[in-house]
């Protein structure tokens, strides 16, 4: 194989590999609570709002935004919406799509160009080997990462009751105990109980706030 092929597909592989790394570092949700939430989950920093480098124009990406909107209107769209809050992954549904499918086609085409260095990532096997790892990774890195964090946030929440119940009882509002929350435990309960209060802090009413954190965890 001559020079310039080698070259094309190294482009190729890199060009992949920075498609994957601009989407999973860009913001996600889409719809009035959805950015809400993204909003209050952030400092409110307006800087960080300016499109820098190729994970914010990914994200603004009118293509990759229809795509979000056909996602979310299918059930398995708000079903991986979910997931992806679940896990604390600030992703659109269609943007974790965009990393499955680069995953998926990119990793055998490592493969093949790292089979120029070593013969036996190009065979057949390896190929199929390389596309199976790649579909099923993406998938397996977020099952693991919503599952540890549900289970860290049932460990805590037994100390939480106790803590909220002790608040109340030395006559504290329910805001006040979870503000207490926030300040006394660890995350994920005081990240996502400071969430619901910045939540109430631009407005929304404090049953939906606590709704979103149902939603999340």
């Amino acid at each position: 194989m001559d020079s310039m092929t080698l070259i094309v597909a190294a482009i190729a592989a890199v060009a992949i590999l920075l498609i994957a790394v601009g989407i999973a570092s860009s913001g996600g949700g889409s719809g009035v609570s959805a950015r809400l939430e993204r909003y209050t989950s952030t400092r409110g920093d307006k800087k960080k709002e300016k499109p820098e480098g190729i994970a914010e124009l990914l994200a603004a990406s009118t293509a990759l935004a229809s795509l979000n909107r056909v996602v979310e209107g299918r059930d398995f769209g708000a079903n991986l919406a979910r997931e992806l809050a679940r896990a604390d992954l600030k992703l659109k549904p269609s943007e974790f799509l965009a990393i499955w499918a680069t995953a998926t086609v990119g990793t055998p085409v490592l493969f093949f160009i790292i089979g120029f260095v070593v013969p036996s990532f190009q065979s057949l096997i390896a190929l199929i080997g390389g596309l199976l790892l790649g579909f099923f990774v993406p998938r397996g890195w977020l099952n693991r990462r919503k599952s540890s964090r549900l289970n860290a946030f049932n460990k805590q929440l037994p100390d939480t009751i106790t803590l909220v119940a002790n608040a109340l009882r030395a006559g504290s509002s329910f805001l006040q105990a979870i503000e207490l929350v926030v300040r006394e435990s660890r995350p994920p309960i005081s990240t996502e109980f400071a969430r619901v209060i910045r939540e109430v802090n631009l407005g929304l009413p404090f049953d939906q706030a606590m709704e979103n954190m149902v939603r999340r965890m």
